[in-house]
């Protein structure tokens, strides 16, 4: 039997250029899966793919000039564009319910950019911009009416929303004032919001932290949530907000864009061509060669069932795919796997601790340059109170294989197999 500690997952993404059909700078990207994606830039630009991004579709808004600033899909047909610009004087929020088909101008009270927008169903969202003191849009039909939630001691343009459930929103922003990045947050549906990270200026109610200007942020549940900026500042919170811990990004660069595709492993982007990538939360942040030189303004990440799938975009109509095949790194970590016989010809066992729901594990092969080897291999498993086993007959050729632990397609640990 052969004992081995568990290593950590490393992305290293394959990035490619893909053809967006437009020039224009596209500066929001959202996907709901592998396939199915928007993308929202100038001049009232929305694109859309349902092949992920092998072909884009121009569904922009009609009559629109200025930029959509941001974009909330609730699924692959209904969603809203956040319109405005850095001038504040260009607003408005635009919804389809026929996948870009066609656009309808909702009324929002609201009179000044509209540079963020999030929405947690059909019904359920919100949007802000650049209003002092800040304000927010809220609606409960879908849009069909907004009222109007007014902040009078937090200031600044709201760059960033989060809505993750009917009743917890974050916001994130750059305080001219302070001259500092400002967190706010909402428990109740937006009626109060409390300052939780940076500095909102006097009377704020926030920490009084200065930290560098804040412009995207992803919480991937009501407690788990990244926010970045200048400087290539990022920094993380597991407790929804009571602390902080600002986190190395590797750059100086601004950072314009964070996705997490689960609650660890997530991609940044930003000013020349930057892109970072983590699968532990940002402990560590590893650089991905993105082959380009552009502004990256958003990005765009999600699990697919081998691979993770990120998408990023910015200047010049620029969207990359960076595909990571769930491969190995070498930073081990303290978690251990029982893989025998190791090495192994024809048949091989591996355990691993089952912490996760059980009846949501499986297993995948990949060769030494990250294809999915696993069609070539014989897997049956089989669950002993905290132990998965993974008995397997191997069809490989002689040489070093990785193998990942996912459960319900989130990675959960991985090692090596040798076949001889």
């Amino acid at each position: 039997m052969t004992l081995i500690a568990a290593h950590s997952l490393s992305l290293s993404a394959q990035w490619v250029n893909q053809t967006s059909g437009t020039t224009a700078k596209l500066r929001a990207v959202q996907f709901l899966d592998a396939s199915n994606g928007y993308a929202g830039g100038n001049a009232g630009t929305v694109l859309k793919t349902t092949n992920g991004g092998t072909t884009w579709t121009n569904v922009s808004i009609p009559g629109v000039t200025a930029p959509v600033m941001d974009i909330s899909f609730v699924n692959a047909t209904t969603g809203w564009a956040a319109i405005g610009d850095t001038s504040g004087f260009s607003s408005g929020i635009w919804k389809t319910s026929n996948g870009g088909t066609s656009w309808t101008s909702q009324t929002s009270g609201s009179t000044t950019s509209r540079l963020c927008i999030s929405f947690v169903s059909d019904q359920i969202g919100w949007a802000s911009g650049a209003d002092v003191p800040i304000k927010f849009n809220h609606t409960t039909n879908g849009g069909t009416s907004y009222t109007i939630q007014p902040v009078s001691n937090i200031y600044g343009w709201v760059y960033a929303l989060d809505a993750v459930d009917a009743n917890t929103v974050y916001t994130a922003m750059p305080v001219q004032f302070t001259q500092s990045g400002l967190v706010a947050k909402s428990t109740n549906g937006g009626s109060t919001w409390t300052a939780v990270w940076g500095d909102g200026g006097s009377g704020s109610g926030s920490p009084g932290n200065k930290i560098p200007y804040l412009y995207a942020m992803d919480f991937v549940n009501a407690s788990t949530g990244y926010v970045v900026g200048f400087t290539g500042s990022i920094h993380a919170t597991t407790n929804g907000g009571t602390s902080w811990t600002t986190q190395s990004s590797n750059t100086t660069e601004h950072l314009d864009g964070v996705s997490f595709a689960t609650s660890t492993t997530g991609f940044i982007c930003g000013r020349n061509g930057t892109i970072r990538s983590t699968t532990n939360g940002g402990t560590a942040w590893t650089t991905e060669t993105s082959g380009v030189t552009v502004n990256l303004q958003d990005v765009s990440a999600v699990i697919g069932s081998a691979s993770t799938i990120a998408w990023a975009v910015g200047d010049n109509g620029t969207i990359l795919k960076g595909t990571a095949p769930l491969g190995i790194s070498e930073a081990s970590s303290a978690e251990l796997i029982n893989v025998y016989p190791n090495p192994s010809h024809d048949y091989a066992s591996i355990e691993v601790p089952a912490a996760h729901n059980l009846s949501g594990n499986s297993l995948k092969v990949y060769d030494v340059l990250g294809r999915d080897v696993t069609n070539k291999v014989s897997v049956q498993l089989i669950q002993t109170g905290e132990v998965a086993r993974f008995d397997i007959a191997l069809h490989l050729d002689k040489g070093v294989y990785s193998f990942v632990v996912t459960n319900n397609d989130a990675p959960v640990t991985n090692g090596r197999l040798i076949v001889n």
